[in-house]
């Protein structure tokens, strides 16, 4: 249940990047013209995050891979948050843009994996458990997103302190599921 939280919490995250990356990119910034490269070349990173985990997983372990690409995105949360304020709400595109990118490359490389360990236990039931767990990480990770989304008006801060609250809340859970004695 925590890890299925997690994945929550992780898709809660990404969500305002797909939902308010064209009001960042355009209204915000002005750069409506080039939203389609700026937003592929995003995915671009993701992408190589993706593949750079799978095979690092292979190497140190799931875990291992959830938590350093989670405390990255803290850090780079924390880092984001800085300097939007430092910025009043604005940095410049360039050091937005390569922020929001590690943000959103960090995601992808762990979300798969939080959610993957999200339905270890129910192997015998993997198809009926991958539905449910699916059903509730899109529900409450679009619900907590969409929170997020709404405050993403002027300024790009809200997305760094919703990514990183939400990030933190998930490895809060994870922290406590593999503390958690075996029952």
């Amino acid at each position: 249940m925590l890890f299925m939280f997690a994945t929550a919490m992780s898709y809660g995250a990404f969500f305002p990047w797909l939902g308010s990356s064209k009001q960042m990119i355009d209204t915000i910034y002005g750069r409506g013209d080039d939203f389609a490269w700026i937003f592929g070349l995003n995915a671009v990173v993701m992408a190589a995050a993706i593949i750079i985990v799978e095979r690092l997983v292979a190497r140190y372990g799931t875990m291992t891979m959830i938590w350093v690409f989670s405390a990255a995105a803290i850090i780079t949360s924390a880092i984001y948050i800085v300097v939007a304020l430092a910025a009043d709400g604005v940095p410049s595109f360039w050091v937005w843009f390569i922020l929001i990118s590690t943000l959103t490359a960090t995601n992808a490389g762990t979300n798969p994996l939080i959610q993957t360990k999200s339905i270890e236990p129910l192997g015998h039931i993997a198809g009926t458990g991958s539905s449910i767990t699916g059903a509730f990480i899109f529900i409450v990770g679009a619900l907590v997103g969409g929170l997020i989304d709404r405050y993403i008006d002027t300024t790009v801060t809200a997305f760094g302190v919703g990514f990183g609250v939400l990030t933190a809340l998930g490895l809060i859970a994870i922290i406590i599921d593999t503390r958690a004695p075996a029952t």
